[in-house]
């Protein structure tokens, strides 16, 4: 995903600025509903990126499930490790006695006790969040918060998902939110809506690379990138126009019309999953439907597979399609 929270950051040495955010719940309520778990997290590959992992004494190998705290060193990390204390309410004030002990220049020691009257303080709190290398179901290798955060905007939530974000923040200069199957907390409802797909059909150039560069904010794995790339290649030959997001129960689908097949095709970003067929004048009624009722109850037309097959299939499906649509009209 690209980072959506920082994108007025124009260049590397501005991103390398600390950014630390005071409401987490303004950044959460884009992709979550209230009451859902979710994760804060990081892809690998940016993980790996950063210049601080020696600091914060991070490792570096891969390995699924190791969970990992990150040492002390600026002020949410120590936060995180030693506690917050703030001023305690009511105000009061309490006395520390310190032995002050120095020798002067011209040799003489100097030796007292001196008061000190300071504020008396309060532990606000101490998660000690650790961090943990998860692969999820698209094969994608993340890093996040070893236990799941919940969005409730209230004071204790906020504060703790304020916390686990800045963490993240201040070692990587980035974060990412993920549900709590691992799976990037994109809303297509929320988000397709805010990101204004392009309108006209996928053959028109601008077209093709806006919704390419869409994708992009949620594939970073450039081998799945390229994937869908080609996929969207093979489409624009048959001139779909874009239809908009893909329903909440098909995650990270795009839906592409075929007026002329009376056709609606979902396809989506990430690889390893399947192209879906509807019938246009119907598919408004099916798709409602939770996805496993679509497969059970075999409501699309066809699901074409990414496999090694996939192109042939889908040109097969469509070309065959055509034939029989004109080989209509030419009878009516």
């Amino acid at each position: 995903m690209e980072n959506y929270y920082f994108e007025n950051q124009a260049n590397d040495s501005e991103k390398r600025k600390h950014v630390r955010i005071l409401n987490s719940s303004k950044y959460l309520s884009a992709f979550l509903d209230e009451g859902e778990a979710f994760y804060v997290g990081l892809l690998y590959e940016d993980y790996i990126d950063s210049p601080y992992l020696d600091k914060y004494g991070l490792p570096k190998d891969f390995v699924d499930d190791a969970t990992f705290t990150p040492k002390a060193r600026k002020t949410v990390s120590k936060n995180n490790v030693n506690g917050k204390f703030v001023r305690k309410q009511p105000e009061e004030k309490v006395t520390n006695t310190k032995h002050i002990e120095y020798t002067t220049k011209d040799g003489t020691h100097v030796s007292y006790y001196r008061d000190f009257h300071i504020y008396a303080k309060a532990l606000l709190h101490k998660y000690n969040m650790q961090f943990t290398f998860k692969t999820n179901i698209h094969g994608q290798k993340i890093v996040v918060s070893s236990t799941p955060l919940v969005y409730i905007n209230d004071i204790e939530n906020n504060m703790k998902n304020t916390h686990v974000i800045n963490l993240f923040c201040e070692i990587f200069n980035d974060f990412e939110v993920f549900t709590a199957n691992l799976e990037p907390a994109i809303h297509f409802n929320k988000r397709f809506d805010m990101e204004l797909l392009p309108k006209g059909t996928l053959n028109e150039a601008k077209n093709f690379d806006e919704v390419v560069r869409i994708s992009s904010h949620y594939v970073k794995d450039n081998q799945e990138q390229r994937a869908f790339q080609k996929r969207l290649q093979i489409l624009k030959e048959y001139e779909p126009d874009i239809r908009g997001k893909g329903p909440n129960n098909f995650f990270g689908y795009i839906a592409f019309g075929f007026s002329n097949l009376d056709l609606i095709l979902l396809e989506t970003m990430y690889s390893e999953n399947a192209t879906y067929v509807f019938k246009l004048s119907d598919y408004e009624t099916k798709i409602i439907r939770d996805k496993q009722s679509v497969l059970r109850e075999k409501l699309m037309i066809e699901r074409f597979y990414h496999d090694a097959n996939w192109e042939t299939r889908i040109r097969r499906f469509l070309n065959k399609r055509i034939k029989s649509c004109e080989a209509n009209i030419t009878h009516v």
